[in-house]
């Protein structure tokens, strides 16, 4: 009965041992996937933080970019209201020397 006895605990022992080694197997392929994942991570902080950098550039040029369309825009619609004017006064003055024209030759006539 002894004997069955240790035949049995070196079966379990054994079995204890296998058990072992294919966990150690196992943990030693997650420290492998933590590491690659790990890195995967800093890289992925790395171009997170290019990201948001660049983001912020184009953000800022965005904002200049406005600016500068409202300014020629402005600027634009002064002009146009100067030809405006211009072509209103253009016109006052064609009629001017239109009349002017049919009273001198009223005149002369």
């Amino acid at each position: 009965e002894t004997r069955e006895a240790h035949k049995r605990t070196e079966s379990q022992l054994a079995q204890v041992h296998q058990k072992n080694k294919q966990l150690s197997g196992e943990i030693q392929q997650f420290r492998a996937q933590l590491a690659s994942l790990t890195a995967l991570n800093d890289r992925a902080q790395i171009d997170l933080v290019r990201a948001v950098g660049e983001t912020t550039s184009l953000l800022a040029e965005r904002e200049a970019l406005i600016q500068q369309l409202a300014t020629a825009t402005g600027k634009l619609g002064a002009q146009a209201e100067q030809i405006e004017s211009l072509e209103r006064r253009a016109v006052g003055a064609e009629t001017r020397l239109e009349e002017g024209g049919k009273t001198t030759s009223e005149g002369l006539g």
